[in-house]
């Protein structure tokens, strides 16, 4: 374990909060952060970063094959666009290292989705502009469907969670909604199993508490550029404290 990478560091602290860091690894890394005050700083970022998500969704009992379907799709994401321009994003090399994703529950898997966004994702610079990440639910809460990680200046992701394969020969398109805008803005459509990536300048704003939802719509997307189907998943952003300069 390298503390001197802040990459590698900032990982391990979070998996070190979320409590998926076990044996040795803990051990050491325990043993590090009480002489070490830089080490400490990470931890308690990463426990105000995780506070105010801690109920994102309501506790459910995880299918036994989701985390096969994780480690099925995971070394498939490959470069294409998809029919408005949303380039699917290459995989990580992290992805396949971060063992936060054998979490259980909803509320926990939830929130390891939002670690590994941020992880991954997080600019490599310092930043003082504000960095959102929201968890969709599907609309009766049972279900963690896909993260949208807004903390890359640039450009928004669209993680999925689960398997969203379509058996009708419908689309999926995400909206976005701030409070108090007078209609959702359209930002394309979604390929169904894939990590998508949205130029941020296609967003009207983003700020906390906006609203972003995925419905079904025809195979070109809405007709009428307002939702017309019925909403798969929803969920509004939540503001990531940036990370401090040492």
């Amino acid at each position: 374990m390298n503390f001197q990478d802040d990459d590698e560091l900032s990982a391990t602290a979070g998996e070190y909060v979320l409590g998926t860091l076990r044996g040795e690894e803990r051990d050491a890394f325990e043993r590090e952060m009480a002489g070490n005050f830089k080490v400490r700083r990470e931890v308690y970022e990463w426990q105000d970063r995780l506070f105010s998500l801690n109920l994102v969704a309501k506790p459910a009992e995880t299918p036994a094959t989701l985390w096969g379907r994780i480690e099925q799709r995971l070394p498939a994401f490959s470069h294409r666009d998809d029919p408005r321009g949303a380039q699917v994003a290459p995989q990580g090399g992290f992805w396949s290292r971060l063992n936060v994703w054998r979490w259980t529950g909803a509320a926990g898997f939830a929130l390891a989705a939002l670690l590994a966004a941020a992880l991954v994702l997080r600019p490599t610079i310092n930043t003082v502009e504000t960095q959102y990440v929201a968890v969709l639910q599907s609309p009766d809460r049972s279900m963690a469907g896909w993260v949208v990680d807004a903390s890359n200046p640039r450009e928004l992701r669209m993680i999925p969670l689960v398997d969203n394969t379509l058996t009708t020969p419908n689309s999926m398109e995400i909206w976005t909604k701030a409070e108090g805008a007078a209609r959702p803005t359209s930002l394309g459509l979604l390929p169904t199993n894939a990590v998508t990536i949205i130029p941020k300048d296609r967003l009207p704003t983003l700020e906390g508490n906006q609203l972003f939802e995925i419905t079904l719509e025809p195979p070109n997307g809405s007709p009428t550029g307002g939702p017309t189907g019925p909403i798969l998943f929803l969920g509004k952003t939540v503001s990531l404290p940036s990370k401090k300069t040492l």
